[in-house]
Formats: structure tokens, sequence, C-alpha cells
């Protein structure tokens, strides 16, 4: 039988499809969310923002795992002077603390031939205005990561940093955006990430024309590409309400 993988945020979106994914390959599932889904495995209900939660999930986890997906995560959009306080502090403690916690905690669980997935996303590559806090952890998550990664290669553990770019996921009703049909589905980034992992990447950019984009912030100068971040978003809140 084959090890278990844990999963934060497994409740919807990209890391219930993620679930799915590592189910349909005979992993047993450990699912750290806020309401039991339609996914078969061990339902831990817990506030990973917090301490008690995350050793909450460590406590109803094997001794040796197959893998752990930190997926958690949620944005605040808007300028930055307009948001709640509280709420941006919750956005780093589950998007930045918890993802350190977490594979620190981990991290004696895992053996030669396990991994670590740490969603970061496209937003980590640049500051992007309108989601200050969001892009900057995700930037912390895609470096962490790429660290980590290399230091525990010579333990046969893989470190992958997953950048989806806009997914069709349910994280932009949570955020109070607007967004237009025809973008990527939580089952195409998962399916990707599964491929990714598989081909031990240790950044996952999912879609071509997200990778290009990516590529081509390298050769513009950092202002202009904080500029042209400022016009994608700022059409996400012409609907907002």
């Amino acid at each position: 039988m084959k090890e278990t993988v844990v999963i934060t945020g497994a409740s919807r979106g990209i890391g219930r499809a993620l679930a799915v994914e590592f189910a349909g390959r005979g992993h047993p599932l450990v699912l750290a969310a806020r309401s039991r889904g339609d996914v078969a495995g061990t339902v831990v209900e817990c506030d990973l923002t917090t301490p008690e939660g995350r050793e909450k999930l460590l406590a109803a986890s094997p001794a040796k795992i197959a893998g752990l997906v930190n997926n958690a995560g949620f944005a605040t959009a808007g300028p930055f002077a307009e948001q709640d306080r509280m709420r941006e502090r919750d956005v780093v403690r589950l998007n930045v603390e918890a993802v350190v916690d977490l594979c620190h905690l981990f991290l004696p669980r895992l053996q030669a031939g396990s991994f670590i997935i740490n969603l970061a996303s496209t937003a980590g590559f640049q500051p992007v205005p309108l989601f200050a806090t969001y892009s900057a952890s995700k930037a912390f998550v895609l470096s962490f990561s790429e660290a980590l990664a290399e230091e525990l290669a010579p333990r046969g553990i893989h470190v992958m940093a997953l950048c989806p770019g806009v997914t069709e996921s349910g994280f932009q009703k949570e955020a109070n955006v607007a967004l237009a049909p025809g973008y990527a589905t939580s089952e195409e980034v998962a399916k990707y990430a599964l491929k990714a992992l598989d081909g031990k990447k240790r950044v996952a950019i999912h879609g071509t024309k997200n990778a290009f984009l990516i590529f081509s912030q390298r050769l513009s100068p950092r202002i202009a590409t904080v500029k042209v971040a400022r016009k994608i978003m700022e059409p996400w809140f012409k609907e907002r309400h």
C-alpha cells in the first residue's frame, strides 16, 4: 500500500483537485479542510493560522508520509490602506508562516522518494499592486521552496513550487473580485502538477503563456512590470460588489 499524502486547503479548488489526483494514484489522504468534501480521506478540521491547528494536523497524520502539499491560502484584494488589518495579518500567517511551520513539522516524516509541494503563484514573480500582501506572500513561498529544494535534494526529498496563473478555483470569489470565464480549471492545474512532480521540476509554472510572460519580465525594468501588473489587475475590480 502506498504511503499517505497530506494536503491542506483540500475542501475545494486546486487542493480538492490535487486530492483527487493523488487518490487516483492509490495514496491514502489526510486532508486539512474547513469542511468535509467528497474526496475519501481523513479530514482534519483545523485553523492552520495557529500553531495548535498545525500540530493537530500533524497528530492526525502517520509517522511516515509520501508527501506534503501546502495548498491552503487566500488573498485580500484592493488598495492596501483600505484592507482590514487582521485579514492582512492572516494572509501572512496562512500563506507564509503555516508553510514554513508545516514543512518543519512534517520533515521528519519524509524520507528518500518523498516530496513537498508548496503552492506559490505566477503572482510571486513580481509585485502586484492591489494584491500587495498576497503577491509578496507568494514571492516568499517561491524563494523558500527553491532554497529548500536545494537543501533536501541530497536526502532524496523533492520540493516543488507550483505556480498557477489565474485559475477558476473559488479564489476570486473569496477575494471579492470579478473574473471573466475562460481561465484554467483547478483540475487542469492539478494534472499538470503531478506531471511536473514526476518530472522533478523545482518550479512548475502552469501554462505556456504564463511561462512566457514571466520570462519576458526578466527583460523589463522592475518598475515597468509593477505598472503593467496594476493595469492587468484593475479590471478585476470593475464589477466588485
